[in-house]
């Protein structure tokens, strides 16, 4: 029953700190304007040089009065912009310091409350049933009166057939593989059987033609002889 007060608690405290680094943030950037504003209302390096020193900003030194009015109003916002977006920069977030102690209050919190639950159970007698409340609770978790098997070994019997599973249809996987390569193979050695039949008949038809020549260059020699 203290878990859920502790974890608004845990909240409101983020809440409170993020609240006041945006109010740090929205009055530094209040700031920032104003200092812009009387950079830009300045007149004169002098004038400049007054108000900020008036308003609390960036410290112009007498050397920087030298410089044209408006190089000098240039470079004076560029200062305070980048403290400003530096101030921004360094607001800690949820995972820094600023947060550990209320993490820590919180994780000491729920421990102790999670002992007094326990030790709580583990003394309050049921004279119902002749247990504690912790072994009620604990018998909640017993699948049947009949079988001593716990929702944990439920939850290890599906993990065991979720794995057997897996293993029966990496089998299959690697049986539809071997299968496919097989079937590639075949294909394979059927196309170079093909290309050998070709050029086998390719080689006979050469020879038949050149057999054919030769048979044709006798018949003339011979007939040329008779002749």
């Amino acid at each position: 029953m203290l878990l859920p007060l502790i974890g608004y608690a845990n909240w409101r405290g983020i809440r409170n700190i993020e609240l006041t680094n945006k109010a740090n943030i929205a009055n530094v950037n209040a700031k920032a304007n104003q200092l812009k504003d009387q950079i830009s209302q300045a007149s004169t390096q002098r004038d400049l040089q007054e108000r900020m020193a008036k308003f609390q900003g960036p410290a112009l030194p007498n050397e920087a009065l030298n410089m044209p009015l408006e190089q000098l109003k240039r470079q004076s916002l560029a200062v305070v912009q980048s403290s400003a977006k530096a101030f921004e920069s360094k607001i800690p977030g949820p995972f820094t310091e600023q947060y550990m102690p209320i993490y820590k209050l919180s994780l000491r919190a729920a421990a102790i409350s999670l002992v007094a639950a326990f030790g709580f159970a583990a003394g309050a007698w049921n004279p119902r049933t002749n247990m504690t409340a912790l072994n009620s609770i604990a018998s909640l978790f017993k699948v049947s009166p009949y079988k001593s098997g716990s929702i944990f070994n439920v939850f290890t019997n599906k993990i065991k057939d979720v794995q057997k599973d897996l293993q029966n249809k990496n089998i299959e996987a690697n049986r539809l593989y071997d299968l496919r390569n097989n079937a590639r193979n075949i294909e394979k050695l059927r196309h170079q059987q093909d290309l050998m039949q070709k050029r086998n008949f390719e080689k006979q038809r050469k020879a038949a033609i050149a057999r054919e020549k030769r048979r044709l260059q006798e018949e003339r020699k011979a007939q040329k002889q008779k002749d």
